[in-house]
This record gives structure tokens, sequence and C-alpha cells, in this order.
């Protein structure tokens, strides 16, 4: 709640309030008219970057946690001297320079491809 609370107030107080000008893209408006369009790209590029660590964190340690159960080889299980799932992170980087080769619509029918097989297990 506060990470939309503290933009509402910032957003509504620097700008004059005029609701007829406010639409879906209304926030971006407004960090345009404070900080200019590059405000806009560095949030865009620290929110993209955000969540390709989130993913790429989670993805090595679910498949850590697999091979700690027992559901995929040992192989995967392996850590660093820092705790981090080593095998998993190379295993998560080698498909996202996989996918990084292809085309917005060969992802989505490889990702619609696994999805099927994974509703099939």
């Amino acid at each position: 709640m506060v990470g939309y609370l503290y933009p509402l107030l910032a957003g509504t107080g620097a700008v004059p309030l005029d609701r007829s000008q406010w639409s879906d893209s209304y926030f971006t408006d407004v960090a345009k008219l404070l900080g200019g369009a590059w405000l806009v790209q560095a949030a865009a590029v620290l929110s993209n970057m955000g969540m390709f660590v989130a993913e790429m964190s989670s993805d090595s340690y679910q498949l850590l946690g697999m091979a700690e159960r027992g559901m995929l080889s040992a192989f995967f299980a392996r850590r660093s001297r820092h705790g981090t799932p080593l095998v998993g992170i190379f295993f998560s980087a080698s498909g996202v320079l996989l996918l990084s080769s292809m085309s917005f619509q060969e992802i989505m029918a490889t990702e619609n491809f696994l999805y099927y097989f994974s509703m099939l297990l």
C-alpha cells in the first residue's frame, strides 16, 4: 500500500490537480513533467532489471529445492561457497540466452508448448 500511496501523494501534490487529464498513463505524464523522459526510461530500466533478477533467483532456488527433495538430479543441488544455487543459476541463464535469440512469437509458441505438457503431467 505504501508503494502506491507515496507516488499518488507525490503525483497529486507536484502538479496541478486536473482530474479531466487523468488517464491510465497519468503517472507517466507526471514523471515526464517532473523529471523528463529520462526519468521514465530510468524507472523502466530499473523495473525490468529487478524483475529479471527476481525471476532468475526464484528459478534457481526452485531447481535447488526440487533437487534437495529428490525430484531432480543431485547435480542441481550443488551450491557455491556463498550458498547460492550455482547450477540453477547457470541453467536459468542458459535458458535466457536461448530465448534471447528468438522472436516474441517463437517464445510464446515455446511457452504454450511447455505449458501444454505441464498440464498433461
